[in-house]
């Protein structure tokens, strides 16, 4: 417990079966003050991409070793206990609109 200063995961909790419960133990293992870096696929805001996604999401799996374009990641973290530092949504103008909504930045533990 509180053992660590920086937990780093990028397209981790896109993929992993339990994202719920990796964000508690990412939470619990980190210091106060620790961060958590993380990068992330993640649901859009914007209702037409949602779609998209969602559409998209069955197939996407399997041949993307499991990420899921559809978690809200934003929410588990702040479920977890985190608190957004840098962390910020955002479209990567490089990726297709389906897979380039990204959570990235900086988590804090309080």
């Amino acid at each position: 417990d509180q053992h660590f200063d920086t937990v780093i995961a990028c397209l981790v909790f896109c993929t992993i079966p339990d994202p719920n419960q990796a964000a508690q133990e990412a939470f619990r293992v980190l210091k106060p003050g620790g961060s958590l870096l993380s990068l992330e696929h993640v649901l859009s805001e914007r209702p037409w991409i949602q779609r998209l996604q969602k559409t998209l999401n069955p197939a996407w799996k399997p041949l993307a070793c499991g990420c899921q374009l559809t978690r809200d990641t934003a929410r588990i973290f702040q479920r977890a206990g985190f608190q957004a530092d840098t962390a910020r949504q955002h479209r990567h103008p490089k990726l297709p609109a389906f897979a380039g909504e990204l959570y990235e930045g900086r988590l804090l533990r309080p």
